[in-house]
């Protein structure tokens, strides 16, 4: 079961966001090979840029994050009882009354908030 998916809206910019992150890439090693900020320093500030571009690209194809949630409400559900003396009546032929046949149907012989009439 997946919890999310990405859908590309902007399908037709996928080969120049492409384009645009591989000149940029190249532009930026460039520029950084004989830059004389050296060590970890260096090594962050080309990495924010390259973030910086990439996330331009991203712009660019429109990602969008999509996912499934219930609607609200949609789990509810409602229990209707019926208390009337009508559940008491036996049909003809019957040996049990509506009621008791409900409660069989249903396997509750001693569910909370059930009771016989007496």
């Amino acid at each position: 079961m997946a919890l999310a998916t990405v859908l590309i809206s902007g399908r037709d910019w996928m080969l120049p966001a492409a384009g645009f992150v591989v000149v940029a890439g190249a532009l930026l090693w460039w520029s950084y090979r004989r830059s004389p900020v050296t060590g970890p320093v260096g090594i962050i500030c080309f990495g924010l840029k390259l973030l910086g571009v990439l996330a331009l690209a991203a712009c660019l194809v429109e990602p969008l994050w999509t996912g499934q949630r219930a609607r609200p409400g949609a789990n509810f559900f409602a229990i209707l009882a019926d208390n009337s003396q009508s559940m008491q009546i036996k049909d003809r032929g019957e040996k049990i009354s509506r009621g008791d046949k409900v409660r069989e149907a249903l396997g509750s012989s001693g569910v909370a908030g059930t009771s016989r009439p007496a």
